[in-house]
């Protein structure tokens, strides 16, 4: 035999922290975090694009939601890297792709500078760029989130990478989010 307690709403006896007791017993409660996934990429020129945005990285991860009503932080902090080329204007996009198989972009980010009077080939710039994105993804299946890269145009002809420069730290941070 089974009891069942109806409230409308729970309140600790003191301080503000509510413990449920037993093996495998979960409590959602909306807004807290029910997982979080993370990959960190170190390594040197991972992803090296010279053309035409989006290009597919193959820097990705995947969460599989644990309910339909969950909603997904999506978080890219990205060492953001534009060389080469003749043109004195640098300027790269990077982007949020939903499942790898998909075209839905979800995130942009353009990166770019000027080198007025320089000389642009010899000139390379970098820095950190972070993208989030909150998605609602309304189900239960592995949810793929991949960062996509390339030139603004074809008139920017320098290459736009990950972690270039010989050094730099990326990473992908995911977390569902109870509704």
């Amino acid at each position: 035999m089974t009891s069942k307690i109806f409230v409308n709403s729970l309140e600790p006896m003191q301080g503000n922290t509510i413990n449920v007791a037993g093996s495998g017993t979960v409590l959602h409660a909306p807004g807290h975090v029910i997982q979080v996934v993370s990959l960190e990429n170190t390594t040197a020129d991972s992803a090296v694009v010279s053309a035409d945005y989006p290009v597919a990285s193959g820097f990705k991860l995947s969460i599989t939601p644990s309910s339909t009503t969950s909603k997904i932080l999506v978080a890219f902090t990205i060492d953001a890297w534009l060389d080469q080329g003749s043109n004195e204007n640098k300027i790269g996009k990077y982007g949020i792709r939903l499942n790898s198989q998909s075209n839905t972009i979800v995130s942009h980010k353009r990166y770019g500078a000027n080198f007025n009077n320089g000389t642009a080939g010899s000139l390379d710039v970098g820095g950190s760029l972070t993208m989030t994105y909150l998605d609602s993804p309304n189900s239960t299946s592995a949810q793929e989130y991949e960062l996509v890269l390339g030139r603004w145009s074809y008139t920017y002809n320098n290459n736009v990478k990950i972690n270039g420069g010989g050094f730099g730290h990326s990473n992908i941070t995911l977390m569902e989010i109870a509704q």
